[in-house]
Formats: structure tokens, sequence, C-alpha cells
């Protein structure tokens, strides 16, 4: 779904309206059968909690949308137990205060604080937006959509600063060092010094020339709109024992873009028996899979991988 432009077009235009009712506050209107529904045994309680997820899911949305994404690929009892986890985190507060109602008095008292979380994650919501538009617009207009959200972000800061009190200035201050960080991490390119790995364009003809030569080497799959991806290419692929292992094998790094539908690198995905990204696979030089990385991992279990393709530097 990701792959179609249409698809993360309305993705990105429901995170934007979503911001926009979270940050002015505007009230989701409710069906009057909903709001009045007084069933017997559990359906009030079923429609309830219903209309708690649905109204819930501008703040959820950013979060979930990448473990909802995971979970549907994978076998019934994965998924369901993804589902049902999401579930029961939602409901474990209400059940919680159901046990113990007392605790309620225990609970802070709303306030100019809870305005400004609200905003917060109306912020949320328009980076998730803009992280998610780096596969429509080009890239120096995405790099300019971040500085403009941070942009956004400090004036907000400032102004809630100087208005606000104590907790206020603590949020507002966190919340900006975080967007900064945000920023810088994902409007920055890539760097290419000699201590981090350098991806090679996926190509037919240069993964074909590799088999020939007898050359291990290693296929990341990737696209724009794979947050997890982002994450393992400025963190673990960063990582100088990674380079050094690459090189130390004569290994070939090729970078598989899947951002976009290609029934060629939609074939290979599978082949090399991936579902979702992330996935990366590390292969022989007698072309035989020596691992496969699904969703996260860490540097070591890579570096392991690639020191055993056995193919060191004379």
């Amino acid at each position: 779904m990701f792959q179609s432009a249409v698809f993360v077009g309305v993705l990105v235009a429901l995170m934007v309206g979503f911001a926009v009712v979270t940050w002015l506050d505007l009230p989701i209107p409710i069906p009057a059968f909903a709001a009045s529904v007084h069933g017997r045994r559990y359906f009030e309680a079923f429609v309830s909690g219903l209309l708690s997820a649905v109204l819930a899911a501008p703040c959820a949305g950013p979060f979930l949308g990448g473990v909802l994404a995971f979970a549907v690929t994978q076998p019934t009892p994965v998924s369901m137990g993804i589902f049902g986890s999401i579930g029961l985190g939602l409901s474990l507060p209400y059940a919680a205060l159901m046990l113990k109602p007392d605790w309620l008095s225990r609970l802070p008292k709303a306030g100019p604080w809870t305005l400004v979380i609200r905003e917060v994650l109306a912020l949320v919501l328009l980076a998730a937006a803009v992280f998610f538009s780096a596969s429509l617009v080009p890239k120096a207009v995405y790099t300019w959509l971040w500085w403009s959200w941070l942009a956004l972000v400090l004036a907000w800061g400032a102004r809630r600063f100087v208005q606000g009190n104590g907790t206020v200035r603590v949020i507002t201050t966190t919340a900006a060092g975080l967007a900064l960080a945000m920023t810088v991490e994902f409007a920055s390119p890539l760097g290419n010094s000699e201590d981090e790995l350098v991806w090679q364009p996926y190509s037919a003809k240069l993964l074909t020339e590799t088999k020939a030569q007898g050359t291990p080497y290693l296929l990341e799959f990737t696209a724009d709109w794979c947050i997890n991806c982002k994450i393992l290419e400025r963190t673990v692929y960063q990582e100088a024992a990674v380079a050094e292992a690459v090189r130390r094998t004569k290994m070939v790094p090729i970078q598989v873009d899947v951002t976009a539908s290609n029934p060629e690198k939609d074939a290979l995905l599978t082949a090399t028996g991936g579902q979702a990204l992330p996935f990366a696979v590390v292969v022989d030089r007698d072309d035989t899979v020596i691992a496969r990385f699904t969703g996260l991992f860490d540097t070591d279990s890579l570096v392991e991988a690639i020191n055993r393709t056995g193919n060191p530097q004379p």
C-alpha cells in the first residue's frame, strides 16, 4: 500500500487534518446511535471501547503505523497477538480505574500543561506527515519541509516558554530539543566518510556481475516511507565496524529502493525471503544465504553474519 503515491498522499492529508483537529481541539462528531446506546451485557462497553480507539487514532496513528504495517504481514497468531496487545494497552487504564476508583483522585488535574501536551501531539502528527511526504516531493522540498516544521516548533516553544509556568517550560524545552534532533537527523544527508558504508544502488546488471565474480554481497531493501529502514541506515549501517567488515570480506553492499512499486525489485524481495521492510540479506560468495534480517537488528548480529561469508582479504 505504501508503494502507492495515492495511498501515501491520502495518509499525509489525514495526518495534516488530524493535526489541525488536535491543535484547534475541534470535536469529532459521534453518531447519535453510538452516544445513546444502552445494550445488554457487553454491547455498550464494546461500542464505547471501539469509539475510544477511533477517537485516539489522531494521537496513536504516527506511532502505530509501522507496527500495524508489520503486523499484517505476519502469521495469524502473531498478528492477533499484536492487535490484542494494542487493545490491552488501550483498555488497561480504564480497567485499573474501574478496579480502583479512588486512583482517580491521584490523577494530575487538567491545566495549561494539558493544552501544551495536546499541541505537542499535533506537532508530532505534522512531523509524521512531513516524513511520509518523502516519496511525494523532491528531495530539496522534503528537506525544506523539515526545517519549516522545526521553525514552527521553535516559534511555538518560544511563545509557550514565555507565557507558561515551570511544568509548561519543561515540556516545551524538551519538545523543542527533540524536534531539533529529529530535524537534523532526517533533513541532513547521510555522510560518506571512510568509516561508513557506501551503498551501490541496485541494478540487475550489478547483481549478475557480483554473482558471476563469486563476490559476497549485502542486500538492503529500503523505502522513503519506511521509518525503521531510516533508523537502521543512520545507526547500524553507519557503524565503523560494519564498513570495516564489508571491506575486509570484499563484500558488495547493494541497496534496493522499493519506495515505488517495481516488479523486478518486488520479486527480488520475495525471492530472498522477505515479506516486509526493513529487510536485509547477507549472501556468501557461492550465492548461499548466510543470514536474513527482518525488522530492527543490532550491529553485532550484522557484523557476525558478514564475517561468516568466509572471504577474507588476502
